[in-house]
């Protein structure tokens, strides 16, 4: 069969839409506002790139994309991209159209960003190492920390309830690569997402603004999705994971669960909190990164532990 590879525009949304519906397990009833908030809305001064496989009757069937994120380290912010949710409908795999529109997008995303990051389970690694068009790194994989909550904590600090970010929120430096977390970004990515179920808190200690945390609740779990800190210190983001165990031990929850980057950065809190490491027996996920700015090779940007990613930085 032939294949027209062009960009999304309106005239196949309809059909964009179905594609992501037929191919994810969706939260959303309403497939169009999501897709409308994760591929067409504007961010960091830049729209998403996405290409499309469409058949001769006008059919979207297969879908490559990177949305536009900034990605910092130490007083630099560099121009980045998400790969996010690639899908070829199963009647039309085995034609190389993910390798096609991979190669459509990156000729374009690479005339104006540095670097590019996604997340990738075992299958899709494989078909990343056989394709020169992706160019990808595994950086690493991703694994849980867990915490059995039985007792209250001893803490000053306190999680307060908020319904948005502080629009003066300017993230703290780092010299580890990560997501540039300005206000635009958070409220992009946890207040405006549609039918979300993110909670948002800030995070006083004995009155001083702290930072946030981003939790979801499923019964008896509470998954976390972020922790913000505002100052780059060990006793701060001590603090947070303190006040996040008594949250759960308030809540009723008695896991508290983090999913992140295997890497020394997570390691060093969570074995001082005697979490129990556990990595996913059934679908390993890896967190890969593919570099468009050459300077960027010089900083040992595929070194996993120069990296601070969680559960929140992938989607």
């Amino acid at each position: 069969m032939e294949y027209k590879l062009v960009a999304l525009s309106k005239k196949y949304v309809s059909s964009f839409e179905d594609l992501i519906k037929t191919s994810f397990p969706l939260q959303s009833s309403d497939v169009h506002q999501l897709v409308e908030w994760k591929f067409l809305t504007r961010r960091a001064n830049r729209m998403a790139v996405s290409y499309v496989a469409v058949t001769p009757q006008g059919r979207v069937v297969s879908q490559y994309s990177n949305i536009p994120i900034a990605i910092s380290q130490e007083k630099r912010v560099y121009r980045g991209m998400v790969c996010a949710d690639m899908a070829t409908l199963p009647d039309h795999r085995g034609q190389g159209l993910i390798s096609k529109l991979s190669k459509k997008v990156y000729e374009e995303v690479s005339k104006n960003t540095d670097i590019s990051i996604g997340s990738s389970n075992a299958l899709g690694v494989q078909v990343d190492r056989n394709s020169s068009s992706y160019g990808y790194h595994v950086v690493g994989e991703f694994t849980q920390y867990i915490k059995v909550i039985f007792r209250a904590q001893n803490t000053s600090a306190n999680l307060v309830k908020i319904s948005d970010f502080d629009h003066d929120f300017v993230p703290q430096k780092s010299t580890h690569f990560q997501i540039y977390k300005d206000y635009e970004y958070l409220h992009w990515r946890y207040v405006t997402k549609p039918e979300n179920t993110y909670q948002l808190f800030r995070v006083e200690i004995l009155g001083r603004d702290v930072g946030y945390v981003v939790l979801v609740v499923q019964k008896s779990r509470m998954y976390v999705y972020e922790i913000i800190s505002k100052e780059d210190s060990h006793e701060n983001t001590q603090s947070l994971l303190k006040a996040l165990e008594q949250y759960a031990y308030t809540s009723g929850c008695y896991l508290l669960v983090y999913r992140v980057l295997d890497c020394e950065y997570w390691k060093t809190y969570f074995s001082r909190g005697r979490y129990l490491k556990r990595s996913p027996k059934r679908v390993k996920y890896y967190f890969t990164v593919k570099v468009h700015n050459e300077e960027l090779l010089s900083k040992h940007i595929f070194e996993k532990d120069n990296w601070i990613i969680g559960n929140g930085d992938t989607y």
